[in-house]
């Protein structure tokens, strides 16, 4: 999901800011050298005049005098930096200083085929506001790789933890390329939602956005914003919209909701239109693919056994041993 027109609208903000902060520095250290060096101002005009003479002299197709202009503009402008280091100062001195040296504080670096790329503190500003809106601030502060042990696994439940570990690694190396849903079952405290927050982790540091939801919040806004009044429903649509669009939907603790017509309904549709815009999404339960085809209709059981990639997860509680 790219950001809301709004985000977007904020970014620009900042960045405009930015720029009239070092732009309105720039002009103040101006005046600051002008005051000091009275030479200046003047030959900074016959620089200017020497540069219209010389272009209409080109255009009137005069080389000659446009030579002599030429060489008039090239003493001009040596006196001028001759002036300004006589105080040890340079040209680069009126120049704003930007916060960022790539894009100039514009947030876009132009490319040779005239198009324009995000810069890397564009790329910074998205993420911080993707990450507050993926409801998942407080979980990543240790949901990360780099946490991951496997001293409290043994045997098959070893072999489990380390192929699903190396699967979510692939999931997150292989998410611009290669469209794919996961799906962690398994007992209490086995890590489901853990590596879930992990795959969140490197994915919003990457720029993409991603939604975590439980099972029961999702549901239960869903219904709130469906029966919301009517003044309030744009706010709705934007919380379907976030939904549809993100670019990694994470559904934790799925069966904990209410099971009735309106979730079954909703939860289809929400598979369903990710799933033709090829949006992925990570769900984790606790329940086993018996209990998953008697609470959910078959085509919801159908349709997660046949697009996800299921990963079991075995071992301890793991909550009651860090």
């Amino acid at each position: 999901m790219p950001l809301t027109n709004s985000q977007y609208q904020e970014i620009m903000k900042e960045y405009s800011e930015l720029r009239s902060e070092s732009e309105s520095r720039a002009a103040e250290r101006r005046e600051q050298i002008c005051a000091e060096l009275p030479g200046l101002q003047p030959l900074e005009g016959r620089i200017a005049s020497l540069s219209v003479q010389r272009t209409k002299q080109l255009l009137a197709g005069h080389a000659p005098e446009a030579e002599a202009l030429a060489e008039d503009l090239a003493e001009a402008r040596e006196q001028y930096k001759a002036l300004l280091a006589s105080e040890g100062y340079s040209e680069e001195d009126f120049e704003p200083v930007y916060t960022c040296k790539m894009c100039s504080d514009t947030g876009f670096i132009p490319q040779p085929d005239g198009t324009r790329r995000k810069c890397r503190c564009f790329k910074m500003k998205e993420s911080r506001i993707l990450y507050h809106q993926s409801n998942l601030e407080g979980l990543l502060e240790q949901a990360n790789f780099s946490n991951l042990t496997y001293e409290h696994h043994k045997g098959e439940d070893l072999t489990h933890l380390k192929g699903a570990v190396s699967l979510c690694k692939d999931f997150v190396n292989s998410f611009e390329t290669n469209y794919r849903n996961l799906m962690f079952y398994g007992t209490v405290g086995t890590g489901k939602s853990f590596l879930s927050c992990c795959i969140a982790r490197e994915l919003l540091a990457s720029g993409h956005s991603v939604v975590y939801l439980s099972s029961q919040n999702l549901f239960d806004t869903l219904a709130d914003q469906r029966f919301r009044p009517e003044s309030q429903e744009e706010r709705s649509q934007d919380f379907e919209s976030s939904l549809y669009n993100c670019d990694l939907l994470i559904i934790d603790d799925l069966g904990s909701e209410y099971t009735n017509g309106f979730v079954e309904t909703q939860f289809f549709a929400l598979m369903n239109e990710r799933d033709l815009r090829k949006r992925s999404t990570v769900i984790s339960t606790n329940l086993s693919f018996g209990d998953l085809q008697k609470r959910y209709t078959d085509r919801i059981a159908s349709r997660i056994l046949g697009r996800y990639d299921i990963i079991r997860l075995t071992g301890p509680d793991l909550r009651t041993l860090i």
